[in-house]
């Protein structure tokens, strides 16, 4: 299970019920995700599988742009 979980954590997650969802939450982070009302969830620090994939792989790790994925509405 958890082989397959480092292979596809989001087929697990939109598989899974509650429970496994809660699972997921565990094993990708350290520690509980943190809301802000006026930004929104802060940066989450990764398990250390999540760590090691990325070393791994080199990829460098950003979130997404707030702009961008959308066109914007100017008229």
């Amino acid at each position: 299970t958890s082989m397959e979980f480092l292979k596809n954590p989001y087929k697990i997650w939109h598989l899974g019920g509650f429970e496994i969802k809660r699972a997921v939450l565990k094993m990708m982070f350290t520690e509980r995700l943190i809301y802000d009302r006026k930004t929104g969830y802060r940066t989450p620090d990764l398990s250390l599988p999540f760590k090691a994939l990325a070393d791994i792989f080199g990829h460098e790790m950003k979130m997404a742009d707030t702009e961008g994925f959308e066109p914007s509405m100017r008229l």
